[in-house]
């Protein structure tokens, strides 16, 4: 008995090396409210072993940092070319650091585009989560309608949430024609979102896995 259990647990530290090797990273991205923090956290909680990296907790720096005449150019998605690769070689540079791909970066600063152009795509799962053919307004009502304490659009002034919601608006549409143009999963959050999530992150996870 005592050998058929030892044999067991070398079986089952063979399978767990061997899952750990061959782990994908993951790009959860999209648009501002979507559910990417949300969706990254639920993969996190199932999979510890995932490095979870924020882009804003990157962003935030070169924000407070950078000189106001480079800011208007720096907020702009579509021309800020410069942090969208330094997000993916980030990402990269802490895939070659750890010798695996055990990352997530959630984030709404890279576009499919990018993730095109640069991401290895045979190591990594992308998705892409946004408000579907929402308008701007209908995105504001959104937001209004669900934040809570612990979201930042909760805390702001209606006009200054009118603008996250055109800029959100935006960013969408171009979203799904890149999403499209590029073939990546493009997940529309905009109704029953806790069931849509639940969903995604069940995919998710059979990606992981097999």
């Amino acid at each position: 008995m005592e050998r058929i259990n030892q044999y067991i647990e070398l079986l089952i530290n063979i399978y767990i090396i061997d899952y750990k090797k061959n782990m994908r990273s993951l790009l959860i991205l999209g648009v501002g409210r979507a559910g990417k923090s949300t969706l990254s956290r639920m993969i996190k909680s199932k999979y510890p072993e995932y490095n979870l990296l924020h882009t804003d907790s990157v962003r935030t720096p070169f924000l407070k940092l950078l000189p106001p005449e480079y800011l208007p150019e720096f907020l702009d998605y579509e021309k800020n070319v410069f942090f969208q690769e330094f997000l993916l070689e980030f990402l990269a540079s802490q895939i070659r650091q750890n010798r695996k791909n055990d990352c997530i970066l959630e984030g709404a600063q890279i576009l499919p585009s990018k993730v095109h152009e640069l991401v290895d795509l045979n190591s990594t799962i992308v998705v892409f989560l946004g408000h579907g053919n929402l308008t701007a307004e209908d995105i504001f009502n959104l937001c209004r309608e669900h934040d809570n304490e612990l979201d930042f659009s909760y805390k702001i002034t209606d006009e200054e949430l009118s603008e996250h919601a055109q800029d959100w608006y935006k960013k969408n549409e171009l979203i799904k024609k890149e999403c499209e143009k590029y073939h990546f999963k493009y997940v529309d959050t905009s109704k029953n979102r806790e069931e849509t999530l639940k969903k995604v992150f069940e995919e998710l996870c059979r990606e992981i896995e097999k």
